[in-house]
C-alpha cells in the first residue's frame, strides 16, 4: 500500500460506509499505538483495487469530532 512509508506511518483501507464515530476510533487507536501518520483511505468497498474516494488523516479529527457531536 504505502511503498515509501516511514516505519511509524500507516494507512488503512476502509469502506465508504464507515461512520464518523468509527473513523474517529480507528484514527485514535492508531495514534495511541504510536502511529503518528495514520491515514484512512476510503474506497467504495474498502478493497485495494477500488478507486480511492477520500483520504482522512489525524488532522481531520477536530472536524470529525464536531460532526459526531452534532
Amino acid at each position: 500500500m504505502l511503498k515509501f512509508a516511514e516505519p511509524a506511518e500507516d494507512a488503512v483501507l476502509v469502506p465508504r460506509a464507515i461512520t464518523v464515530v468509527e473513523a474517529i476510533d480507528r484514527l485514535s487507536r492508531k495514534r495511541q499505538a504510536g502511529y503518528l501518520s495514520t491515514a484512512l483511505i476510503i474506497t467504495e468497498n474498502g478493497r485495494r483495487r477500488d478507486k480511492p474516494l477520500r483520504l482522512v488523516s489525524p488532522y481531520d479529527l477536530p472536524v470529525l469530532t464536531a460532526l459526531a457531536i452534532t
